[in-house]
């Protein structure tokens, strides 16, 4: 086990890990001491690893990959923007010709967010969604179900437009669960 060097100020400066998908607490505590530039924040997206629930549900029974958006900083660890997406498994093999990773889980850059049309995945633009169109998002997507894709996006505007982009093998969380 290694120790922990304190912050001058801060200590241990504690922080909650959450799942990148869902958005909850994980139910650890992670001592960042001086790791961590300043005083951490109570909650922090520190891996791309979903919590046990999420995993399940996801990655497991829906047999997905979690694609997560990431940048190399200069010591070579990746910063991850809090940006996914869930792939099922024949899409993912079929879109990047390779073998499903073990873990379930792959880091893309940003390029490749752009080359698969996935940038422009931040929800309904306000101009084009008229009121009856939000009101059906939040009808069909409970806030738990829209917030596991990712807190950014709108699940059923993702959806839509990776359809229309040819990406069929993407579904929602009420797809899943209605067996589409």
């Amino acid at each position: 086990m290694t120790g922990v060097r304190l912050h001058p100020e801060h200590g241990l400066n504690p922080t909650l890990p959450v799942c990148i998908l869902c958005r909850k607490e994980k139910g650890e505590v992670v001592l960042l001491g001086a790791a961590y530039p300043g005083q951490a924040p109570m909650w922090m997206l520190l891996d791309p690893e979903p919590c046990a629930d999420c995993r399940k549900k996801y990655l497991t029974e829906a047999k997905g990959v979690l694609l997560v958006e990431a940048e190399e900083q200069d010591q070579g660890r990746p910063r991850l923007s809090g940006r996914c997406w869930v792939l099922k498994e024949e899409r993912f093999t079929q879109v990047f010709n390779v073998p499903v990773p073990a873990k379930r889980i792959t880091l893309i850059d940003s390029e490749t967010v752009r080359a698969l049309g996935l940038d422009h995945m931040a929800g309904l633009p306000e101009e084009t969604a008229g009121e009856e169109e939000k009101k059906g998002v939040a009808d069909k997507l409970s806030a738990e179900e829209s917030g596991a894709i990712c807190k950014a996006f709108d699940a059923w505007n993702l959806l839509a437009q990776l359809r229309a982009g040819g990406l069929e093998g993407i579904t929602t969380p009420q797809e899943k669960e209605e067996g589409g």
